[in-house]
């Protein structure tokens, strides 16, 4: 196993982040060379075109340690210069790297869409049976599924060639199913039930907006129920307390997705980072006006939380592992909240 393609795996660096890191520019690589235990140095390497090299230099020897790589080696030292160097990368993937999560750039680009659009993360539901590139996009309260990308041989498609493709399979009309099967890039479904799923190949064949409408079909046939959701709000734009304390019924901006009779909870960002106000969609039309007459979609408040009872920690054991924009409840903390209704 190598440590670095391990650590940097389904990753790809930012290289506007670099400088800012602390990473110095010479000729056409950025190096980045910080000491990480007596007289060892994490060392990290960049080119301009993306790609790089990370390894550990040993200042006594004035040469590369290349123990670090040899898992055979067990002792306590190099153990411990293992393990700096492996904390050591990971800081530079947290500050220098963005999250990748399939081979092909046109599957990252739909995945980055789905999660905007509705706040749904891929699960790789069957890395336990050796599956580890198949991504399930389900409803987070229902499970029930509405695309799977999957990355699977052409000719699984009927298509002679001898390398892999990335797919997605989507839930559609049946009549929408036998007019787009005539196009290319489309197929019946693989693995799935072919009246109800087609199988969209993710080889920049079929335009990201396109597949994106029909992944909004797909999804469309979640939405006959009441959803939950959590949105973000920044305490630093304005003073939300005094805003959701005073008005019972506050407005909002418009969030994709979310529909009359939904429950929106409303979480506090840095430094409160809790869950704090529980409240229903009364209108989603942007006519409505707040008290303070702010247009947009109208929320009327059922219920505030103190500060320490949905914390960051207790929404992160519950299922929620970021918070980056509006995204659905999970099935653990939606039970949770309704104990404390």
């Amino acid at each position: 196993m190598n440590i670095v393609s391990e650590v940097f795996k389904k990753s790809f660096i930012d290289m506007t982040t670099l400088k800012s890191y602390g990473f110095i520019k010479d000729g056409d690589i950025y190096r980045y060379q910080t000491e990480i235990a007596d007289e060892m140095d994490g060392v990290m390497e960049v080119k301009e075109d993306g790609s790089y090299r990370a390894y550990v230099y040993d200042k006594d020897m004035q040469e590369e340690y290349m123990q670090i790589d040899i898992m055979t080696q067990t002792g306590a030292y190099v153990t411990s210069i293992r393990h700096a160097f492996i904390n050591f990368l990971f800081d530079i993937k947290d500050h220098c790297f963005k999250k990748t999560w399939f081979r092909t750039l046109q599957a990252d680009r739909i995945t980055s869409s789905i999660i905007d659009e509705y706040g749904d993360e891929p699960s790789f539901m069957f890395s336990k049976e050796g599956d580890k590139d198949s991504g399930v996009f389900k409803d987070p309260l229902t499970k029930k599924w509405y695309g799977i990308i999957m990355d699977i041989p052409y000719r699984k498609l009927g298509i002679d060639k001898l390398d892999k493709v990335e797919v997605i399979n989507v839930k559609l009309e049946p009549d929408l199913i036998d007019e787009l099967v005539k196009r290319d890039g489309y197929h019946r479904a693989y693995h799935m039930n072919k009246r109800y799923w087609i199988t969209i190949r993710l080889d920049e064949t079929i335009s990201d907006d396109e597949i994106m409408s029909l992944v909004a079909m797909s999804h469309s046939f979640l939405e006959d129920g009441k959803n939950e959701w959590i949105v973000p709000a920044n305490p630093t734009f304005f003073d939300i307390f005094a805003y959701c304390d005073t008005n019972e019924i506050i407005s909002w901006h418009t969030i994709r997705g979310i529909k009359e009779g939904d429950i929106v909870y409303l979480y506090i960002t840095a430094p409160i980072k809790a869950l704090m106000y529980r409240y229903e969609v009364i209108s989603t039309d942007n006519k409505g006006m707040d008290n303070n007459g702010r247009k947009g979609i109208l929320l009327k408040r059922m219920k505030k939380y103190t500060e320490g009872e949905f914390t960051y920690k207790v929404l992160n054991d519950l299922g929620i592992k970021s918070i980056r924009g509006p995204r659905k409840v999970t099935d653990e903390l939606s039970e949770a909240l309704k104990l404390r209704s």
